[in-house]
């Protein structure tokens, strides 16, 4: 018979009604047990769940035929302040179990933790479940003493080995069944059944909060941590792959969406290119109006030309000449400081209707002679 690595599933919603929805499988793997060794802690009831495991860890370590860098260790408490600990070396801590399974599981225990969670009164018991035999004496809910064998072909010779090893009668011991193990919200439901001394067999069932199994998980923290990555990467990849049609769905809008645009713009562009010959005819006949105003106002005279100069021309500055040819004009004259002539070309420049306003000079010791010429626009 293979050994004993039953998976167990719950399963996990996303999504109300309406919604999509998606399970994921969590699953509990029940190691085999026979490569365990068990010791008894006592007065740990008032220390945290690290410093629990931590002095589990160091116990099996202690009487560990291994150096403590290959134990996979556990603890389960039990009630009135004591706790079970439990190692194995970690080459047969989990069984025929591969890796890939390991790290999908969200909870990996040895199976006989079902038994210390099932609240049974002290005494010697006998745990069974597909091939796997275990024997223990509990007290106050912790094992005293265990041994275990797996892939026993018969239960009854194993039972008699296994109470022999500890030294307590098989006759007297009640056998547990374990039948099914599943989870429920926030606990672990188990069902069994249960032999007496007379033969008597009876169903029996318990639940036990998973928070407090989690310290049996024998797997590390390196291992937990490697585990939640995985989970996490694959509930990713299933969100994105349950996505996947409302990507193409957007997709496909956005495409009509493209569509329908390209075609607005199409039409709009037919509708401007019939509107083109008469902007340009609109456009002839606005440049023939403006030219007619152009032609239809009248030029300024010499005298009001002369005016806005003799305006503009600043003290010091003599303007001996002026000439006028079609839009062109020139000034000359002279002037004893060179700054004045700049000032006056200056505010030549800032007169509406002069442009390109230019001046050229001749400095000698005693004046500078200039000449500015420019343009005049209507």
């Amino acid at each position: 018979m293979p050994p004993f690595n039953k998976m167990l599933d719950w399963g996990e919603t996303l999504g109300d009604t309406g919604r999509w929805r998606k399970e994921m499988a969590r699953k509990i793997t029940l190691l085999p047990a026979g490569a365990y060794f068990v010791k008894r802690l006592d007065g740990v009831g008032g220390i945290s769940d690290a410093d629990l495991l931590s002095m589990a860890f160091a116990e099996i370590a202690a009487d560990a035929p291994v150096s403590a860098d290959r134990l996979k260790c556990g603890v389960y408490r039990a009630r009135g302040g004591s706790a079970t600990a439990f190692g194995a070396v970690d080459t047969s801590a989990f069984g025929d179990m591969g890796a890939q399974a390991l790290m999908e599981a969200d909870l990996a225990m040895p199976s006989f933790c079902a038994l210390l969670a099932s609240g049974l009164e002290d005494g010697e018991y006998f745990f069974l479940h597909e091939g796997c035999v275990c024997a223990a004496r509990l007290e106050g809910g912790a094992a005293a003493d265990f041994a275990a064998l797996d892939n026993a072909a018969d239960a009854e010779k194993a039972k008699e080995e296994l109470a022999e090893f500890l030294g307590f009668d098989a006759r007297g011991a009640a056998a547990v069944e374990l039948e099914s193990a599943s989870a429920s919200g926030k606990f672990a439901e188990f069902s069994a059944k249960i032999s007496g001394v007379e033969g008597a067999r009876r169903e029996m069932s318990w639940r036990a909060p998973l928070a407090e199994l989690a310290l049996c998980d024998v797997r590390g923290a390196d291992f937990l941590r490697a585990a939640r990555l995985s989970r996490r990467k694959r509930r990713i990849a299933a969100c994105a792959i349950a996505l996947i049609p409302a990507a193409f769905a957007a997709l496909a809008a956005f495409q009509a969406g493209v569509m329908l645009k390209s075609r607005e713009i199409a039409k709009t562009e037919e509708e401007l290119a019939a509107m083109e010959p008469e902007a340009k005819a609109i456009e002839a006949r606005v440049e023939r109006i403006a030219a007619f105003s152009d032609l239809a106002r009248p030029n300024p005279t010499p005298l009001e030309l002369l005016s806005k100069i003799n305006a503009a021309r600043p003290d010091g500055v003599v303007a001996a000449s002026f000439s006028r040819k079609g839009s062109s004009f020139e000034i000359a004259g002279s002037s004893d400081d060179l700054s004045k002539i700049n000032e006056f070309v200056s505010k030549l420049r800032n007169l509406p209707g002069f442009a390109d306003v230019k001046s050229k000079s001749d400095s000698s010791k005693s004046a500078s002679k200039f000449s500015v010429t420019g343009t005049f626009k209507k």
